[in-house]
């Protein structure tokens, strides 16, 4: 089941505050929390469910008819232990129409159920088994086990009779079943409403990129060859390419506002995908009337001013981490955010500079390049799970992979 409560609670919450950050302080989560599962509920749903105003956040068209749905079910959740002990009505339309207060959305903020497990309790259910469903969802017993249990604790009432003969649904568990049938069956309208917007919406794909070296550098070959690739595919569907130093990517990855990225950095953090795409050594490259024939490229860094590029990329905390491990101390440093920038001042005989393998200016006598043995610069591509079934990063990962990179 793609939707889920706390997503739901955050839409709702946005909405009914017209802004991300009085939601947030209302629920007393991070503004980038509510901001990130906003992107994905939006990626999902294959649609924009808000528009940004100057009085404030509103509701899309399809944000409006989602909005009603969400109260729906966040209501229906929040009746979940008076339904089960019979003392409400399971119907999930049933009262609805006032809304929904903070209090409720922060008890549900907090409360251990989500859509998923109640999907799980009713195979539970079906199956006249914990383990049998355990083993239908390829996870183990035990972790259902737990997750029932918690789901036990909220409702405050037993749902199996466990015993040797297996586990055996109460009455109470047949009650939730009940509704927890009607709910999914609300919630995969919903879906099923994506899947079509999906299918007849022209899906544009969002990539992001450290920025190229040059317009000959490896880098910036691979992205043209991306365009292409995927234009040709379909000229009808719009590839964006936008550049950024790669902690900014990965933001923006987590805030949905990107389906993929193409990073210089090392170690990626787990909570992305990571495809590696090259690694590429390191070059120092020098002034070539600075160049004598027995230099090598500490040498160069030693007796040349040395221009690096901007605190926070890849190639910054790989010469960083080649600085620190005592490659010759630069006389004097030069930062500037632009590599092709920092290639002129080389060319101009100003300083040397490193720069990785792909990037390096073709037979150009004014300047020498030395490679620094031992080293290398990984270039990746990297997603967030959420993204891993979508069409964009499937096709944005072939499309990579039928090129060659260097």
């Amino acid at each position: 089941m793609a939707l889920e409560i706390h997503p739901l609670i955050y839409f709702v919450r946005t909405l009914q505050r017209r802004s991300m950050k009085q939601a947030a302080a209302d629920l007393g989560v991070r503004g980038s929390t509510i901001s990130r599962a906003l992107g994905v509920l939006e990626y999902e749903l294959a649609t924009r469910l808000i528009v940004r105003r100057p009085d404030g956040i509103v509701a899309s068209f399809e944000g409006e008819q989602l909005y009603r749905t969400a109260v729906l079910i966040l209501n229906w959740t929040a009746r979940l232990p008076a339904i089960v002990r019979g003392e409400a009505s399971p119907g999930a339309g049933t009262g609805e129409s006032a809304g929904i207060g903070l209090a409720a959305l922060t008890a549900l903020l907090a409360a251990p159920v989500s859509l998923r497990t109640l999907s799980h309790f009713a195979l539970a259910v079906e199956e006249r088994s914990i383990s049998g469903a355990a083993r239908r969802l390829a996870i183990t017993q035990p972790t259902l086990g737990r997750r029932i249990g918690d789901l036990e604790t909220f409702l405050g009432v037993a749902l199996f009779d466990r015993g040797r003969a297996g586990s055996v649904p109460s009455a109470a568990a047949l009650r939730l079943h009940a509704s927890v049938a009607e709910i999914e069956a609300l919630a995969s309208a919903i879906m099923k409403r994506a899947d079509i917007g999906f299918l007849h919406q022209v899906r544009d794909i969002r990539l992001g990129s450290v920025m190229p070296a040059g317009v000959d550098s490896s880098l910036a070959v691979l992205l043209a060859r991306i365009i292409e690739g995927y234009t040709k595919r379909d000229r009808n569907r719009f590839v964006s390419v936008s550049t950024a130093p790669a902690q900014l990517l990965m933001e923006q990855l987590l805030a949905g506002s990107l389906d993929a990225a193409i990073v210089d950095i090392p170690e990626v953090p787990e909570q992305f995908m990571r495809l590696e795409i090259a690694r590429r050594r390191l070059y120092v490259m020098a002034p070539a009337a600075a160049h004598r024939d027995d230099d090598s490229a500490a040498d160069l860094i030693g007796r040349l001013p040395l221009a690096l590029p901007m605190t926070g990329t890849g190639l910054r905390r790989a010469i960083d981490q080649l600085l620190g491990a005592g490659l010759h101390a630069p006389r004097r440093t030069i930062e500037c955010g632009s590599i092709p920038v920092l290639m002129r001042l080389v060319i101009n005989g100003a300083c040397c500079t490193i720069i990785p393998e792909g990037s390096l200016p073709h037979s150009d006598p004014r300047v020498r390049a030395l490679p620094l043995p031992g080293t290398g610069l990984t270039t990746s591509l990297i997603w967030t799970p959420a993204k891993q079934a979508s069409a964009q990063v499937q096709l944005i990962r072939e499309l990579v992979q039928e090129q060659s990179f260097g």
